[in-house]
């Protein structure tokens, strides 16, 4: 079996690599020094999606249920269990996730307000990306507002802070992108 001709998606990550194939199984690779790797076959068979965090990772399965695993030190694991995932992003040491009624939750470390969500970004969201110590969220209606810490200055100290007409947005650890 050759894993790259049959994955949908890679997902890279500080120490750890995932693949999710074709038929929903997936597959992680790398340091497991907060026992991260440490994957349930029940979501490593039925993969939708994987977020890679600092020392910790999410999965969402196909019936729409998140786990997450590895380390908890900023509490960033404590997720709801009795709702319906549909998106995950892992920052260092947050995590948050849209539920199927496209509501946000955050969770874990807070010190540079990168889960200190206005209440205006809560609900009809299309997409959330989370970086090294912050994060950015991307609604419906194309309004997008980024929270926390971007390269250690403040992100309304060097962009303003919301941006519209927001297609798509990307975060990888110290950079954002937007279309």
């Amino acid at each position: 079996m050759n894993p790259i001709n049959e994955s949908s998606n890679v997902i890279v990550g500080r120490n750890i690599t995932c693949g999710i194939r074709l038929d929903n199984t997936s597959q992680c690779w790398g340091l497991n020094q907060s026992y991260q790797l440490n994957i349930s076959n029940k979501y490593k068979l039925n993969t939708l999606m994987i977020s890679l965090g600092y020392n910790h990772l999410c999965i969402i399965n196909i019936n729409n249920k998140l786990k997450c695993i590895g380390d908890n030190s900023s509490n960033q694991l404590d997720i709801q269990h009795n709702i319906n995932i549909k998106y995950v992003s892992t920052g260092y040491y947050h995590t948050c996730y849209i539920d199927t009624d496209n509501n946000l939750e955050c969770n874990g470390l807070n010190t540079n307000n990168q889960i200190s969500i206005d209440s205006d970004y809560l609900t009809n969201i299309k997409l959330i990306s989370c970086g090294s110590y912050y994060t950015c969220i991307l609604k419906y209606t194309n309004q997008m507002r980024c929270y926390g810490n971007l390269l250690y200055k403040h992100l309304n100290d060097i962009i303003n802070i919301e941006f519209n007409n927001v297609e798509y947005m990307n975060i990888n650890n110290n950079h954002l992108c937007i279309i």
